[in-house]
């Protein structure tokens, strides 16, 4: 179907992209022109409105093959579609009465988006967009206005440059001073959302980016409520897929009907802090990374060792907290990671030089967090020679109390929690006797070993005489 000028008038009129006004003074503008005289061909028309900076070619090719976008919603134009790796949906837009080279990103879902069958088994959030446009906070991406017209779904924000974290860690990972400035940047941001009952829900390498030199920003999705990853309707509008996502899974996600909360994001937040370091994962998917072997991965297996020159151990076991396997014994909230983190940054310098200066070994075994300990896999680090004394962290669970025990027979290298030396000299059973204890506590109470024959002794029985 072809467009006559007039139509081309009516097109940009409705399509919102200039008011009665502005279309009457263009139309004069262009007849004035000695070279420009095209007021009745609707392609010269549009040449000349692209000349003049009236339209864009993106613009003029929507509304002559009339394609399902919406070009304008309030003060905001669209002007072409953003050609990078953000995914589909994603344009160029401006603000009107604005610098024109004040570029905007706008994310849009049209009405035919939104009938396809993936969008309609986990459609986007108006009320999620709206409270994620009120989050504001210098670490995160801002979202300037959300909203629909004509069936579309438009958000706008500010264009979000640098790399992603993934790919400065595959170049070059962090030292542990950088780490930590991003990983407080991040948590800082997270107690913002949380606190506006915004979970992230899509937190890995790929949805923080580096800005500046010591400045990283946190990428979200204001449109889509977090999916579980593991679930087939998880979507996001960071064009994460959800098998990237697995790698920063926490375990409890593997259960029936689990959503992202609080807790899975600080989980997260460890497994980014770790690939940050190492540019690899806290724990393997082996032989093959598919879905169910990082499920197993995250389930079972403790995060592999760091050396000490790599994280000190009072952020590591900052660390070891954020990815313990049970929700309870990682940090409360974002907010009591970053003070943890202040008070064993403080520490870590001087153990670092106390470690250098005494020739401690360079490798350190990630405290684990849980109650029960995972089976598998065993760490090839040894145990370092001097403990480090424990974070006052209000979170971290308070350590047992020692008790009489039968040495196990294969110990785990692990931490020692208790800073001061035992009390008591724990029991230590006769390995020779191979006899099984006939009482119900395991000590045989009625035979004793002398020591110059080895022959047992009855105790004789006496009875007490009355006084």
């Amino acid at each position: 179907m072809t467009t006559s000028s007039v139509q081309l008038w009516e097109k940009i009129h409705n399509a919102g992209l200039a008011s009665a006004d502005d279309c009457r003074a263009w139309a004069t503008e262009i007849s004035k022109s000695s070279s420009l005289d095209g007021l009745h061909d609707p392609r010269q028309l549009a040449a000349a409105l692209i000349q003049m900076g009236k339209l864009t070619a993106f613009q003029a090719n929507a509304l002559f093959e009339d394609l399902p976008v919406s070009l304008a919603w309030g003060t905001y134009r669209v002007t072409e579609p953003l050609l990078s790796p953000l995914g589909p949906h994603w344009f160029q837009a401006t603000e009107f009465g604005k610098r024109p080279n004040a570029f905007l990103w706008c994310y849009q879902l049209t009405a035919y988006d939104l009938t396809q069958a993936r969008n309609r088994a986990w459609p986007p959030s108006l009320e999620l967009a709206a409270r994620s446009v009120a989050v504001s906070h210098p670490c995160l991406d801002q979202w300037i206005a959300a909203g629909t017209d004509n069936a579309s779904v438009l958000g706008f924000c500010k264009p979000v440059l640098g790399k992603s974290l993934s790919e400065v860690s595959e170049t070059s990972p962090l030292d542990w001073p950088e780490s930590v400035a991003m990983v407080e940047q991040i948590a800082s941001a997270l107690q913002k959302m949380h606190d506006a009952a915004c979970v992230h829900g899509n937190l890995c390498s790929d949805a923080i980016y580096r800005v500046d030199e010591s400045e990283f920003l946190l990428r979200r999705d204001p449109f889509f409520p977090p999916a579980n990853p593991y679930s087939s309707h998880a979507i996001s509008i960071l064009a994460l897929q959800p098998e990237a996502l697995i790698r920063y899974a926490a375990p409890e996600l593997t259960l029936p009907n689990a959503v992202p909360t609080i807790q899975t994001d600080l989980y997260a937040l460890g497994c980014v802090w770790y690939q940050s370091l190492t540019n690899a994962s806290p724990v393997r998917a082996d032989p093959t990374p598919t879905v169910q072997t990082w499920a197993k991965a995250h389930l079972s297996q403790p995060p592999y060792a760091l050396p000490t020159t790599t994280l000190p151990p009072p952020l590591q076991r900052c660390l070891a907290h954020l990815l313990a396997k049970n929700p309870s014994s990682r940090f409360a909230t974002a907010a009591a990671l970053l003070k943890a983190i202040e008070f064993a940054a403080s520490e870590s310098q001087s153990f670092l030089e106390s470690a250098a200066a005494n020739n401690l070994p360079a490798a350190a075994r990630l405290e684990p967090t849980t109650s029960k300990k995972p089976e598998q896999p065993q760490i090839a680090s040894p145990i370092p020679a001097a403990a480090p004394t424990p974070i006052a962290a209000p979170t971290l669970v308070a350590a047992p109390k020692p008790v009489a025990v039968p040495t196990p027979t294969a110990p785990v290298a692990t931490f020692t929690p208790i800073a001061t030396p035992l009390a008591a000299v724990a029991f230590q059973p006769d390995l020779s006797n191979k006899k099984k204890p006939s009482s119900a506590t395991g000590i045989e109470p009625k035979t004793v070993v002398t020591p110059r024959s080895g022959k047992k002794k009855k105790k004789s029985k006496k009875k007490a005489k009355p006084v």
